[in-house]
């Protein structure tokens, strides 16, 4: 850890572009080690998947891959089931 430099900027910053961004709220906390500072941010789980700048992403092994095609649509279909 190597601490924050402007902390109270970022604590302010954070929730407001990540919703934004993605539409979802997180938690942002402030926490200290060693004198020195560092955030957690913590999302809920949410039913339905959410976008970044209206594309959607899958987790696959190390690498994000954007869903398109098919696979977009099976995402869909799956959000619409459950619902």
């Amino acid at each position: 850890m190597v601490g924050l430099p402007n902390f109270k900027k970022l604590l302010e910053d954070l929730p407001n572009k990540i919703k934004s961004t993605m539409g979802i709220v997180p938690s942002v906390s402030l926490c200290y080690e060693d004198g020195k500072e560092y955030i957690i941010i913590e999302v809920p789980s949410y039913p339905n998947a959410i976008s970044y700048r209206g594309r959607y992403y899958q987790r696959s092994g190390s690498v994000n891959v954007e869903l398109t095609g098919y696979a977009l649509d099976e995402l869909n279909t799956a959000a619409e089931i459950r619902q």
